[in-house]
């Protein structure tokens, strides 16, 4: 896990450096990881993200970007030792925001932005039960399993702060809400804690 977060860093910020000779000033593009928490938070798991944004005046801008995660988890069944319960989730989003920036004139609450938006969400789950006693060689036989894709649209929200940032770069944390539209409810699917390198 932690050469994979190195390799994605080392990813980001290459893509950075190559951005910084096509965005102009007015537009900015933010890569970074995230702690992606699914359900209730009972399932967390890694993922990455990409995202432009277009400044029309110092207290809006549109954004759009793009995001994937991943999360597994495993515990034991209340029946007893002999079987396990598994499940993993996978998400790829899109998403087109206003980012406001309330107070950009204020020294020590610029860094602060929000963004409102829409958001399109392909997640796709898998979950059932292992039998413990037919481990061999790490894998197990699985006694129940259970699949759903789903398509959904959203609305996202985001609470955004920049702990670094000057004429060239900026860097920060992200707090993200992902929610669908499904059986005439508001559901929440995931939130996001989210670090950011942008330019």
């Amino acid at each position: 896990m932690k050469k994979t977060h190195i390799i994605i860093c080392i990813l980001l910020i290459g893509s950075l450096l190559f951005a910084q000779d096509i965005i102009k000033k007015d537009n900015t593009l933010e890569v970074g990881i995230s702690n992606a928490f699914y359900g209730m938070g009972e399932m967390v798991g890694t993922g990455i993200f990409i995202q432009y944004s277009h400044a029309l005046n110092d207290y809006f801008s549109l954004s759009s970007g793009i995001l994937s995660a991943y999360a597994n988890r495993k515990q034991t069944n209340n029946i007893g030792s002999m079987s396990n319960n598994f499940g993993q989730t996978s998400s790829f989003a899109t998403n087109i925001s206003l980012r406001i920036t309330p107070l950009p004139r204020v020294k020590i609450l610029k860094q602060f932005s929000m963004n409102i938006g829409g958001l399109y969400h392909h997640l796709v789950h898998t979950w059932g039960v292992l039998d413990v006693s037919s481990y061999t060689g790490g894998s197990y036989n699985t006694t129940i399993a259970s699949y759903m894709d789903e398509y959904l649209w959203g609305l996202i929200g985001s609470a955004n702060f920049s702990i670094f940032e000057n004429d060239n770069i900026t860097s920060g944390l992200s707090f993200d809400l992902y929610t669908s539209f499904a059986n005439n409810m508001l559901n929440c699917d995931e939130y996001q804690i989210k670090l950011f390198l942008g330019l």
